[in-house]
């Protein structure tokens, strides 16, 4: 599991590896993704079988959904974790000043751009792409937070999602 928490880590985005699955040549790691700010928090379990688990928590009332949806990044042809960490080498190292995620199959989006503001941290925004989990159908965003974090935060985040490949 990969964690990238806030500054005073009461908000984070987690990404928890799953199962790996295959598609004519391609391969596919499916994702559980778990979401938790001081307002909301969201927890997405994603299965080979696509039966596939959404809990919502917000203001102690709890919402379960089933559904038929996918959450997986592409391992090949195009390997989308090491993408990803190869881009937060290049953010950490400011070669490019903002690092922009999607995966192929819209589930999440993962924005990080240094903090002009405040040096030495970082702008972080996550959101989640709940219409395509509910219905295989990308029509954007749904739900989402802004917070703040720090190079060691980010590291820690490529460190854990690299040693969840292994």
């Amino acid at each position: 599991m990969a964690i990238l928490k806030s500054l005073n880590e009461n908000i984070y985005f987690e990404i928890q590896l799953g199962e790996i699955s295959y598609i004519a040549s391609e391969k596919w790691q499916n994702v559980n993704l778990n979401f938790n700010s001081l307002w909301h928090s969201l927890n997405i379990k994603s299965y080979p079988n696509n039966e596939n688990h959404l809990s919502y928590l917000k203001d102690q009332n709890q919402v379960k959904i089933t559904n038929t949806g996918t959450l997986v990044l592409c391992l090949s042809p195009e390997n989308e974790i090491t993408n990803l960490s190869i881009n937060i080498d290049k953010l950490l190292n400011q070669e490019i000043k903002k690092l922009s995620f999607e995966p192929l199959e819209p589930s999440f989006e993962l924005n990080i751009k240094l903090n002009d503001a405040l040096l030495e941290s970082y702008i972080v925004e996550v959101w989640l792409d709940l219409t395509n989990f509910l219905d295989g159908f990308y029509l954007g965003d749904a739900i989402g937070s802004r917070f703040y974090t720090n190079k060691d935060n980010i590291k820690q985040f490529k460190h854990e999602l690299l040693t969840s490949l292994d």
